[in-house]
């Protein structure tokens, strides 16, 4: 099956969040999402789904592709 998933310019996403001077547990409430999720997205530990790469964008005020690079999965390169 194939898909999408995000990798996340970390510096990016610290710059963006600082400047709207958001903590990491306000961004994470207004996404609706754990605060702990960004936290390990900005260590490099998760990356975000695209539902969450949206929300984050969205609160941010900025495109999603100035935060996060998409990457593309086809069913012909995906291994069991």
């Amino acid at each position: 099956m194939g898909g999408v998933w995000l990798e996340t310019n970390i510096a990016a996403l610290v710059a963006f969040r600082s400047k709207e001077g958001l903590s990491q547990r306000e961004l994470a409430k207004r996404c609706g999402i754990h605060y702990s999720t960004i936290s390990l997205i900005e260590k490099g530990k998760r990356n975000p789904s695209p539902k969450v790469g949206n929300e984050i964008a969205e609160v941010l005020q900025v495109p999603r592709s100035a935060i996060f690079f998409d990457h593309y999965v086809d069913e012909c390169n995906q291994t069991e």
